[in-house]
């Protein structure tokens, strides 16, 4: 009875792991279109005052533009990666923990540091105060942008951290021969590609457009990984004791 019971709470895992999975492809592709939309990174604010002025107008726009909708599928990926650990604790289990713990720590510096709404209460406060609690407020709010702004240097560890863990996670799918090869392969590529860009976008500004080239192809090679990554766990789901 406790083994059918262990069986079946790894069943629905795997079920709401795919799920989630599933959502931030549909985050991420929503967060293509966003872009595009809107221009890329050069319409978005340079400082604080220019943000506080973006919340006042669109409040969504201003959350999208710290990072709040990558903050939601970054936490929703970690749900994927914890099922292709567990799926390959038993063959790997080293690799699997240095998997995991990668995952878990970048997207807990990922989330603690997002400043989206941080800068939302700071913005509705901006719009009633004085002149001289608007200096201190907009002090504040650059010190929020400083923290959290995308492609600055305090982001490059938990940005790095969480794609260094899907990379880890395709790696450990090609050892195990589980998900198949060519799941594995776009993962690793397109991690691969989003480390570069990581990289470039935070240290070489001068290089931005180059990054933002390499970012393309490498963003749509992780949302096939794992649109291909939440399928095979739709099928794990059906044949649970096989696979752990």
């Amino acid at each position: 009875m406790a083994v059918e019971e262990r069986t079946g709470y790894r069943n629905w895992f795997f079920v709401a792991a795919a799920a989630a999975g599933f959502v931030s492809v549909a985050g991420g592709i929503f967060d293509i279109y966003i872009g595009t939309a809107i221009g890329g990174l050069g319409e978005i604010p340079e400082d604080a005052v220019g943000r506080f002025a973006q919340f006042a107008r669109n409040p969504w726009l201003g959350l999208y533009c710290l990072d709040l909708l990558n903050c939601v599928t970054t936490f929703l990926l970690l749900f994927p990666t914890l099922a292709i650990c567990l799926i390959h604790r038993t063959k790997f289990p080293a690799f699997s923990v240095c998997t995991l713990v990668a995952a878990s720590i970048g997207t807990a510096l990922f989330v603690g540091g997002n400043s989206a709404l941080a800068m939302l209460a700071l913005s509705r406060t901006y719009e009633t105060a004085d002149e001289v609690r608007r200096l201190l407020l907009a002090a504040a709010g650059e010190a929020l942008i400083a923290r959290g702004e995308h492609g600055g240097p305090a982001v490059f560890p938990a940005f790095m951290l969480c794609s260094a863990s899907s990379l880890l996670a395709a790696v450990l799918q090609l050892k195990g021969r589980t998900f198949g090869r060519a799941c594995a392969v776009w993962g690793i590529v397109g991690n691969l590609l989003l480390m570069v860009y990581l990289v470039l976008v935070s240290f070489v500004p001068g290089l931005k457009n180059f990054a933002i080239a390499i970012a393309a192809p490498g963003g749509i090679a992780a949302l096939v990984w794992t649109v291909l990554t939440s399928v095979a766990l739709v099928r794990f789901s059906a044949r649970v004791e096989d696979a752990v």
